[in-house]
């Protein structure tokens, strides 16, 4: 590769020039990074804050509209703290907080239509549609190890 020639993952940020430099200090057109568009396209509410991807199964908590894997939340809401961090769970956006207990009642899952964008997303970027992550057998026995851990104390 020459010096003046462009290297293709190069990205223009939106609000950047549609030039960049090369290593000598000219000024060359800049290419779009086909994957970096469509990140830019698709709403950052529907990316799970937790895993850093479209969820298989999108779910919202106590009713903010940031959506998450659905075995993230649970993995969330399963894992204990210390002292009020046992009994209470912290929405990983907003900090709201909510007793442990009730939490797993306000995990709603996503409309039919906002799930179909969201796979399309990740169809898009080549992931799997479905979770690599599930809940297992040994998520719920810690869900309920928490939650009787809860009612001795």
């Amino acid at each position: 590769m020459h010096a003046t020639d462009v290297h293709p993952e190069v990205t223009v940020q939106q609000g950047r020039s549609d030039t960049n430099n090369n290593i000598v200090g000219e000024s060359v057109p800049a290419t779009i990074h086909h994957v970096d568009e469509q990140n830019a396209q698709f709403p950052s509410l529907y990316e799970c804050p937790i895993t850093q991807e479209p969820p298989t199964l999108g779910v919202t908590f106590l009713d903010h509209p940031q959506v998450f894997e659905y075995s993230a939340i649970y993995r969330h809401i399963s894992t204990p703290g210390r002292l009020t961090a046992l009994r209470n769970v912290v929405h990983p956006i907003s900090c709201q907080t909510i007793q442990r207990a009730e939490a797993i009642n306000h995990v709603h899952y996503i409309s039919p239509q906002v799930q179909s964008i969201i796979n399309q997303e990740r169809q898009s970027r080549g992931p799997s549609v479905n979770d690599m992550n599930p809940v297992t057998d040994v998520d719920r026995a810690l869900y309920e190890t928490t939650m009787r851990r809860l009612q001795e104390r």
